[in-house]
C-alpha cells in the first residue's frame, strides 16, 4: 500500500469518526465548530502536527465521568499522537459543557416557559394578586369592610 493511499484511507476514516462521539474525531469537529477554527488551528492549539490530528480523530474518546481513568486515558492519547495532554483534556471538557448547554437549551425551547420576574415596576392596580383579580379586587375583605 502506498503512503498516499494509506494517508487517504486514514483521512477517510477520520472523517467518518467525526460523526460518532465514540471517537475523538467527533469531539475535535465539535471544538472546531465552537471555536470557529480549522484543522490547522486545532493542531496549533493542541501543539501537534496535522497528521497527529488525523490519528487523534481515530482514538476512542475517554469517558469524562471518572477522573482517574480520564486523566490516564488523555495522557496515553497525548503521548500516542504527540499532543498536549492538558489541552486535549480542556478541549473535551469544553465540548462536553457546550454540548450539555445546547442540549438543555434546545429541550427547554420545546416547552412553554413561565415568566418568573418582570422587567418593569407595576402600578398598584397591576400589582394585585391573582386571588384579588378573581375576586374582583377585594383582597379578601368583606363587602362592608372599609378599604
Amino acid at each position: 500500500m502506498s503512503a498516499r493511499h494509506a494517508s487517504s484511507s486514514l483521512n477517510h476514516a477520520a472523517t467518518r469518526a467525526s460523526r460518532d462521539p465514540f471517537f475523538l474525531g467527533w469531539w475535535l469537529s465539535a471544538y472546531e465548530s465552537i471555536r470557529q477554527v480549522d484543522s490547522a488551528g486545532l493542531a496549533s492549539h493542541l501543539r501537534c502536527s496535522g497528521d497527529a490530528i488525523t490519528r487523534l480523530a481515530l482514538c476512542k474518546a475517554p469517558l469524562l465521568d471518572e477522573a482517574d481513568a480520564f486523566r490516564r486515558d488523555v495522557k496515553r492519547i497525548a503521548a500516542f499522537v504527540g499532543a498536549d495532554a492538558v489541552r486535549i483534556a480542556g478541549l473535551l471538557k469544553e465540548v462536553s459543557a457546550v454540548h450539555a448547554l445546547q442540549t438543555t437549551t434546545s429541550a427547554a425551547s420545546d416547552r412553554p416557559l413561565m415568566m418568573a420576574a418582570r422587567d418593569r415596576r407595576e402600578s398598584p392596580e397591576e400589582g394585585r394578586t391573582r386571588k384579588d383579580q378573581k375576586s374582583g379586587g377585594r383582597s379578601g375583605r368583606g363587602k362592608h369592610e372599609p378599604s
